[in-house]
């Protein structure tokens, strides 16, 4: 997504806020994700499995907002 969909329509300035927010959520997932796996602390497993679910359940209004306003912007011009 990165090289083609989101670089191009950050060149064009099209729907950058939440484009931006979609990509900020995709790198705490992937932050998230790593933590979950080589993080060796018991005590904080369980903190970040939460922090993991709770950005993922909230990424998917986000995206759903996204795209409803890139299909907005698309149908203005």
């Amino acid at each position: 997504l990165l090289p083609w969909h989101a670089w191009r329509a950050w060149q064009f300035r099209r729907n950058r806020g939440t484009g931006g927010s979609v990509i900020a959520l995709l790198l705490v997932l992937v932050l998230s994700a790593w933590a979950l796996y080589y993080v060796g602390s018991e005590a904080l497993r369980p903190v970040i499995s939460v922090v993991h679910w709770v950005v993922g359940l909230l990424g998917i209004p986000l995206l759903w907002v996204h795209v409803a306003q890139g299909r907005r912007s698309r149908s203005r011009g």
